[in-house]
C-alpha cells in the first residue's frame, strides 16, 4: 500500500508543475503559429498532451531503483562529506566508514524528495483513486451513450438526396468506406466507429432542401472519418484521464478539440465548398445545436464540438498566405519550445518520501563507503556499521547485477537500517562477480554481501561466469537426481514391504484355513489321529508345505534383521553359562529377532538346563532362567 501511494503521489507531484510548464510552452507555440494552418497548431497541442503524461511517468522511473542505476553510470559530482562513524573492531575487514553529505544527493539520484506523513499520503492516495474511478465511469458512460446512439440509428435509403450527396463527398474527399445513418436522438451530425465508421445525421436534416447545408455537414463529418478522429479522440481521452485534475490539462484537451474542428473546416473548404457558403451553413448548424448540451466527456466527434464559432468563421474568410516552408519552420520552433519541459524533467524531477509515524523525516541517501577487503578472487563487500551504530541492515535493492562494471564511489546497493534507505558505494573498481545477500534479507554488520573482481579481459570474465553458471547447473541437476533417486528408493522399499506383508497375510490365512478344515475333519471322525500325524494325502502334504514355506519365510525375515550370527550368540551364552548347547533357534520376541539357547550343564548328581534369550540385534542377554533336574 505504501509503495502504491508513493507512486501515485510522485506522479501527481511532478505533474503539478510539469503540466503547467508544458501548457505554457504550448500556448507560446500556438501564438507563434497563429497565422499557420490549424492542422499545425493541432499537432502542437497533441504533443503537449503526450508530454504532460510522459514527463511525470519519467519522474517515476527516475525515483525508482532502475532509474537510479541508469543514471549512476553517468558522471557524478560528489558532495563534501562529514564522517560520522569509523572503525568497527568486529569486522574482519579494514574499516567501515559512513559519510553524510552536507549538500544535495549525488547526481546518480536525480529525484528531489518531499517529505509527507503516512496519514497524509494514504488520504491523498485514496482521494486520487476515487477521482480516477469517477472520471473513468464518466468516460465509460459516454462510450455506452455513443453505442446506444448507433444502435438506435437507421440506415438512410439510397434514393434519398442525402445519400446521393454523401456518395459524392466520399468520392471527392477520398473516403473508401463509411455508412450514413440518421437518428432522432441527436441535434447535430456526429461521427462514430473505428473499424466501420458511420456518419449520423439528425432526422430533421434528412429532408433538408438546401444542398449546400447537407454538403457542408456531410463533408465535415467525412473529413473526421478520413483523419480517424474518432479513434484518436478516444486515445486522447484515455491519456487525459489521469491528468484530468489539472486545469492546464483541461486547456490542452479543449484546444485539441478546437484545432481539430478548425483543421476539418480548412479541408472542407479546400476540397468541397467555398468558404462563404460553408460559413453560412456552419452558422445554421450551430444554431440548431444550441439547445442540446453534449456530455463533456463525450467520445464522439462532430461539427459542433468546438465552442469557437466566431473564430471558425473568421479564419475561413481570412485565409493564411504563409508558405509551406515557413509553416514548417514555425512548427520546428514550437517543437524546440516544447523540448524545454523535457530538459527540465530530469534535473528537477521530484519524489515523495513518506515519513514514519513519529514525524521524523527519513534519510533517503547517505553516501556510505562499504567496508571491503582484498580476497583470493577479488574484493569482498561487507555490510558496514551504520551511522547510528546499528549492527544490522537490510538490503532494499541492488543497483548492480553480476557482470556489471562498477567504478570507485559508484552506488552498489540500497540498505535500510530502520530509518530509511542509504547508499552503499564501492571502494574499488571492477566487475561485480557475486551478490551474496538477497533483497529483504537482514544482514549483520561485517557480513559478506557481494564480491567485486578486478577489471580484466572481458572474454576471460565471460568465460569464468559461464563456467561458474555451468557448475551451478550441474550441481543443481545432480542434487535433483539424488533427491529423485532417494524418493524412488523409499517408494520402492515401501512397495516391497507392502507386498511382503500382503504375501505373509495370505499365507497365514491359507494355513489357518487348512488347520481349521483339518480340525473339523478330525472332530467329525473322517480323519484319524494317525492320519494327521503322518499322512500321504496330497492335500495334507500341500498344506504342510504351505506351513513350512511360511516358517521359512519368517526365518528369512528374522535372519535379514539379525545383526549377529548364531555362533556369536552361542559364544556369548557359553561364556556366561558353561555347558553343552543342545538347542538353538531364531525367533521373534519383544518385537525384535532373538536367539533362544538351551544349555545343559552337570554338577555331580544335579543336571541344570539353562534357557537364555539373546537379542540378535546387539547381542545383549534379555532373559535367562534355570531348570534343575
Amino acid at each position: 500500500m505504501k509503495a502504491v501511494s508513493q507512486l501515485q503521489l510522485t506522479f501527481l507531484l511532478n505533474a503539478c508543475w510539469q503540466i503547467a510548464l508544458v501548457a505554457a510552452a504550448g500556448i507560446i507555440g500556438d501564438r507563434m503559429m497563429a497565422r499557420a494552418g490549424a492542422r499545425y497548431r493541432h499537432l502542437v497541442w497533441v504533443a503537449a498532451l503526450l508530454l504532460s503524461a510522459g514527463l511525470p511517468s519519467l519522474a517515476l522511473f527516475l525515483s525508482s531503483d532502475s532509474g537510479s542505476a541508469f543514471f549512476s553510470n553517468s558522471k557524478q559530482i560528489e558532495a563534501p562529506a562529514v564522517p560520522i562513524a569509523t572503525v568497527d573492531a568486529t569486522t574482519p575487514t579494514r574499516f567501515a566508514l559512513l559519510e553524510v553529505p552536507e549538500t544535495a544527493p549525488a547526481a546518480a539520484k536525480p529525484a528531489r524528495l518531499v517529505a509527507l506523513s503516512s496519514t497524509s499520503a494514504n488520504l491523498l492516495g485514496a482521494i486520487c483513486c476515487v477521482f480516477l474511478c469517477y472520471r473513468f465511469i464518466r468516460l465509460l458512460m459516454a462510450w455506452r451513450a455513443a453505442r446506444a446512439i448507433v444502435r438506435s440509428a437507421h440506415i438512410v435509403e439510397p434514393a434519398e438526396e442525402a445519400q446521393t450527396i454523401f456518395r459524392e463527398c466520399m468520392a471527392k474527399i477520398g473516403v473508401k468506406r463509411a455508412r450514413l445513418l440518421y437518428s432522432n436522438s441527436i441535434a447535430v451530425p456526429i461521427t462514430v466507429g473505428i473499424a466501420a465508421p458511420a456518419v449520423i445525421l439528425p432526422e430533421h436534416l434528412l429532408h433538408e432542401a438546401d444542398r449546400s447545408l447537407l454538403t457542408s455537414a456531410l463533408g465535415h463529418e467525412l473529413i473526421h472519418v478520413l483523419r480517424r478522429d474518432y479513434l484518436l479522440n478516444l486515445i486522447y481521452e484515455l491519456i487525459y484521464l489521469p491528468l484530468s485534475f489539472h486545469p492546464a490539462a483541461m486547456l490542452m484537451r479543449r484546444r485539441i478539440r478546437q484545432t481539430r474542428e478548425l483543421g476539418c473546416d480548412e479541408l472542407v473548404t479546400e476540397k468541397l465548398i467555398d468558404p462563404e457558403t460553408y460559413a453560412r451553413s456552419l452558422v445554421r448548424l450551430a444554431s440548431s445545436a444550441l439547445p442540446s448540451a453534449r456530455n463533456s466527456a463525450a467520445i464522439t466527434v462532430g461539427i459542433s464540438d468546438a465552442d469557437i464559432l466566431e473564430e471558425r468563421v473568421m479564419r475561413m474568410l481570412k485565409r493564411s498566405r504563409l508558405s509551406v516552408r515557413r509553416k514548417n519552420l514555425l512548427l520546428l520552433a514550437a517543437a524546440l519550445l516544447l523540448a524545454v519541459p523535457c530538459a527540465a524533467a530530469v534535473p528537477f524531477a521530484m519524489g515523495i518520501n513518506i515519513k514514519s509515524m513519529d514525524g521524523s523525516v527519513d534519510r533517503q541517501e547517505i553516501a556510505g563507503e562499504s567496508a571491503q577487503a582484498s580476497g583470493p578472487t577479488g574484493f569482498n563487500v561487507v555490510m558496514p556499521v551504520l551511522a547510528d551504530g546499528e549492527q544490522a541492515g537490510t538490503v532494499v535493492a541492488w543497483l548492480k547485477r553480476p557482470g556489471d562494471t562498477v567504478q570507485t564511489g559508484e552506488a552498489l546497493a540500497k540498505v535500510d537500517a530502520g530509518k530509511g534507505p542509504i547508499a552503499i558505494r564501492a571502494a574499488f573498481s571492477g566487475v561485480v562477480s557475486r551478490l551474496v545477500v538477497k533483497p529483504g534479507e537482514p544482514t549483520p554488520a561485517g557480513a559478506l554481501i557481494a564480491v567485486i573482481e578486478p577489471q580484466q579481459d572481458q572474454k576471460e570474465a565471460a568465460a569464468r561466469r559461464a563456467e561458474r553458471e555451468r557448475r551451478l547447473v550441474e550441481m543443481e541437476a545432480l542434487r535433483r537426481a539424488e533427491q529423485q533417486a532417494a524418493e524412488e528408493g523409499v517408494r520402492a522399499e515401501r512397495q516391497d514391504a507392502e507386498a511382503r506383508r500382503r504375501e505373509e497375510q495370505a499365507l497365514k490365512e491359507r494355513l489357518a484355513a487348512a488347520k481349521n478344515e483339518l480340525r473339523l475333519k478330525v472332530k467329525d471322525g473322517t480323519v484319524g489321529v494317525a492320519f494327521i500325524a503322518d499322512s500321504d494325502d496330497p492335500e495334507i502334504q500341500a498344506r504342510r508345505r504351505v506351513e513350512r514355506e511360511l516358517i521359512a519365510k519368517e526365518q528369512s525375515e528374522l535372519a535379514k534383521h539379525a545383526k549377529i550370527a548364531m555362533h556369536q550368540a552361542i559364544q556369548i551364552a557359553a561364556n556366561l553359562y558353561p555347558g553343552a548347547v543342545i538347542e538353538s533357534r531364531l525367533t521373534r520376541e519383544r518385537n525384535q529377532p532373538c536367539y533362544v539357547l538351551s544349555i545343559l550343564s552337570e554338577n555331580g548328581l544335579e543336571t541344570t538346563m539353562t534357557r537364555v534369550l539373546i537379542s540378535a540385534v546387539d547381542g545383549t542377554i534379555i532373559n535367562a532362567f534355570k531348570e534343575e533336574h
